[in-house]
């Protein structure tokens, strides 16, 4: 079957075939890499093997469980960090910091780092460097027909609605956008509000205090 895809080779001692029967050698050269992936092919052993190159050269085929899928950006459905995130009534020192050179937001206990998030600030420097705090305003969703997007999960931290903290953006029909999602943690895309990934908006949404320091620099 046609398959194109980028994987990491996760397996250091996984064989390599040139043929279904005969190995030419393992993956100890390989792992930790990133390769290219032309097809896959369902064996009578039950085991999926991809046809794996390295550019425009073949390596050979190798069974998909020494691998996982590669993405070259931050997977916006999910929460950022694979941990829980904190629970804010044992932290009485919590902030907020947006960090717009990294497009990272910290969680943060005092001086102490809880959890990070990937983000994605204002273009041509449209977020506001400062220190500011989470307003009473927030919801659920929002449109703006003059940008042409909206999201969800939004919480305020200045001008009483105007910039805010929310998901990545959707479309008039609330659409997540692919395209801008692909932006966190890579480079700012937004009008000035701090974008996320949908369960970080959420997370923020349902649990950040009001009046809880935020700190963008």
């Amino acid at each position: 079957m046609n398959y194109n895809a980028n994987v990491l080779i996760t397996a250091s001692n996984a064989a390599l075939y040139s043929s279904f029967f005969n190995m030419t050698r393992d993956t100890s050269s390989l792992y930790g890499g990133v390769y290219q992936v032309s097809g896959k092919y369902s064996h009578v052993n039950g085991t999926t093997y991809y046809s794996l190159y390295d550019g425009n050269r073949w390596l050979g085929y190798l069974a998909s469980w020494a691998t996982t899928p590669y993405m070259d950006y931050y997977d916006w459905t999910k929460p950022s960090q694979s941990k829980p995130y904190p629970d804010v009534n044992m932290y009485p020192n919590l902030s907020i910091e947006v960090d717009i050179a990294k497009q990272r937001v910290y969680i943060k206990n005092g001086s102490t780092n809880l959890y990070t998030m990937y983000v994605s600030t204002g273009i041509d420097n449209s977020t506001l460097r400062g220190h500011f705090a989470i307003q009473t305003e927030r919801g659920y969703s929002f449109y703006n027909a003059n940008e042409g997007m909206g999201a969800r999960y939004w919480t305020s931290f200045l001008d009483h609605g105007v910039y805010l903290f929310h998901s990545v953006p959707t479309d008039a029909n609330g659409n997540y956008i692919v395209s801008q999602a692909k932006m966190l943690g890579k480079q700012p895309g937004s009008h000035g509000c701090v974008r996320l990934t949908i369960p970080d908006a959420q997370w923020i949404n349902a649990h950040i205090k009001v009046g809880t320091p935020v700190y963008i620099y």
